[in-house]
């Protein structure tokens, strides 16, 4: 009796350990626009900051390091990943994202967190950290 309950407790350990996913976390970057601005019409986020236009969604793994890139265009968003990335240095660079992420880089920007979503606001532009972190 005394082992099956140990076992049980070790394999139940077990199972959540191997089915957690690892805290990942996306960064997007956005810029304010008026209400009639039309450019992307799924590359849009209305909140209480008003009407946001999204220039790049960038996902980052558990460490801090970039995984992909999503770029708003007028017909979606197009998709890179950090080895697309890595061999232009040119696009990576036009980015202005950081291929090992560091929110000292908003240092100077009014912080605001809501659950697990953190928001960087600085004139027009609204940077939003979401924690993800879910089942396999």
């Amino acid at each position: 009796m005394k082992y099956q309950i140990k076992l049980s407790i070790f394999i139940s350990f077990l199972l959540i350990n191997c089915s957690v996913k690892e805290t990942e976390f996306e960064i997007i970057c956005t810029k304010k626009v008026s209400k009639k601005y039309s450019y992307n019409p799924i590359g849009f986020i209305e909140n209480s900051y008003g009407k946001l236009n999204i220039k790049t969604i960038s996902h980052y793994d558990k460490e801090g390091k970039l995984k992909e890139v999503f770029w708003n265009r007028s017909n979606g968003f197009l998709k890179y990943t950090l080895s697309e990335l890595k061999n232009d240095v040119a696009l990576l660079n036009s980015f202005d994202i950081d291929t090992i992420y560091s929110d000292k880089k908003y240092i100077s920007y009014i912080k605001e967190k809501k659950n697990d979503t953190i928001f960087y606001l600085s004139n027009d532009e609204v940077i939003i950290e979401i924690k993800k972190k879910g089942l396999d």
